[in-house]
């Protein structure tokens, strides 16, 4: 996002805002006193929160540039906290480090607070960048019933809340390769004002999660710390983590002291917090998110249409090039005055000398119609390759100083450059085309000539 956009998208958030209902805060009486010193907070203000959905893909439902413009709208307002909703296990794990990162920035200004539904892969590096973690006691999915009818089945604390997705159809290496780079994303992720007991504890869970030969154990000291050890270990006190993923339960999750777990509503959630009343900034952060995944999808799908459309015209130039020299040939072949084609116009003759039979002129006809459509045929297809090398230009020209996204950047360049190839291929071409279109014209002005003067020999 440009620096000229975002408060732009600042803006227009705030006018969501006040469309939905939102309450926005007097700055003028809670910024600071006369003398410049901050205002201290009583107890009856409430506590203002934006939530901001991490649904979806990473990347593509819920973007870090959208996530990012969440945040400034928060600080910007004087709002307390962003709770995080999380319910993504899919996406891009660079683009996951890169929400992380604005979360992690944010922590100076805002409380970050996590609520989790499920998290995993991708989303585990912004899941780390979050001060606090909140897990849903329990949540509602769609599931079909045996009529297939889709209903929603509540599931409780015995689901996996925090799950690690290798690649699908990776080797062990890659697998490997892509739990290890993980493990440092998530360490990277996390914001430097954590204590180091819980700062050590996510380590020891990220740990276990990208690791199936480990499990997770809390030390009986005082500092209750969270400890991996090996999963065989024979322990009651023992927290798995290597079945079906591996992932970590939503009560195990609370076991080993690292979230709290939260029943669904605002009294619970205010309960938590330990405040005395909450306030959520109405539908703001899924406006914002929403709109930005759609942003993003339409300049992603800009770059693909604009794509298709060149290579489009390549293949089109392709086909009727192809095609052409057979047409030409089957135009020549179709010349009612060729050689060898005199015996299908018999002639009479009369008074005036030698004319055509009526079956002469009859087959005279239908020879010279043919061979205009022919040669008309090669005109038109000329015509249109010229027309698809002008168009294949111009949308070359529009497509390479387009500016893609991060993840398009390879793919735009690797069209440019097969393209320019195949254009620079088009272009040695067109003065054939041209020399072509004009053998075309003349021989259907020749042909035409010859249909309205039919052969014929006076005495």
């Amino acid at each position: 996002m440009s620096p000229h956009e975002r408060p732009r998208r600042i803006v227009a958030a705030l006018l969501a805002a006040l469309a939905l209902g939102t309450t926005i805060p007097d700055r003028a009486s809670a910024a600071s006193n006369p003398d410049g010193t901050p205002i201290a907070a009583t107890t009856s203000d409430p506590f203002r929160f934006l939530l901001v959905p991490v649904r979806g893909a990473i990347g593509v439902d819920v973007t870090a540039s959208g996530v990012e413009t969440c945040l400034a709208l928060a600080r910007s307002e004087g709002w307390d906290a962003v709770l995080l909703e999380f319910d993504a296990t899919r996406g891009s794990l660079d683009d996951g480090l890169a929400i992380a990162n604005a979360i992690r920035m944010a922590a100076d200004d805002l409380r970050t607070i996590a609520l989790i539904r499920t998290a995993g892969g991708a989303a585990i590096p912004p899941l780390l960048a979050c001060e606090e973690w909140l897990v849903l006691e329990e949540i509602e999915i769609r599931e079909r019933d045996d009529r297939g009818i889709v209903v929603m089945r509540p599931v409780g604390a015995d689901r996996r809340v925090i799950e690690t997705l290798p690649t699908w159809g990776g080797d062990a290496e890659s697998v490997v390769a892509e739990m290890n780079a993980m493990r440092v994303a998530g360490r990277r992720s996390m914001p430097r004002n954590l204590s180091k007991a819980v700062r050590d504890g996510r380590a020891a869970l990220l740990d276990a999660l990208v690791d199936p030969t480990l499990a997770l154990r809390i030390d009986a000291d005082d500092d209750a710390v969270v400890r991996t050890i090996p999963a065989e270990a024979n322990d009651d006190a023992t927290i798995p983590t290597d079945r079906q993923g591996p992932g970590i339960l939503a009560s195990q999750l609370d076991d080993i002291g690292l979230a709290t777990m939260l029943p669904v509503g605002l009294e619970p959630l205010r309960m938590v917090l330990g405040v005395e009343a909450v306030e959520p900034q109405a539908d703001t952060g899924v406006v914002l998110i929403g709109s930005d995944a759609d942003e993003r999808f339409a300049r992603r799908g800009g770059l693909s249409r604009q794509v298709d459309q060149i290579f489009t015209v390549v293949d089109a130039v392709g086909s009727l090039t192809a095609s052409l020299p057979w047409s030409v040939e089957r135009a020549r072949l179709a010349a009612p005055d060729r050689l060898g084609g005199r015996g299908r116009y018999p002639m009479v003759l009369g008074r005036d000398g030698w004319r055509l039979s009526p079956e002469g002129e009859k087959n005279w006809t239908i020879a010279c119609d043919q061979c205009l459509r022919r040669w008309n045929g090669v005109a038109n297809t000329t015509r249109e390759l010229l027309a698809l090398e002008e168009r294949g230009r111009t949308l070359l020209e529009a497509f390479e100083p387009m500016e893609p996204l991060p993840e398009d950047v390879a793919r735009h360049a690797a069209a440019v450059r097969t393209a320019r190839a195949e254009m620079a291929s088009m272009a040695s071409l067109v003065s054939d085309w041209r020399r072509l279109a004009e053998t075309a014209r003349v021989n259907i002005e020749r042909i035409e000539a010859m249909k309205s003067s039919p052969p014929r020999a006076e005495r």
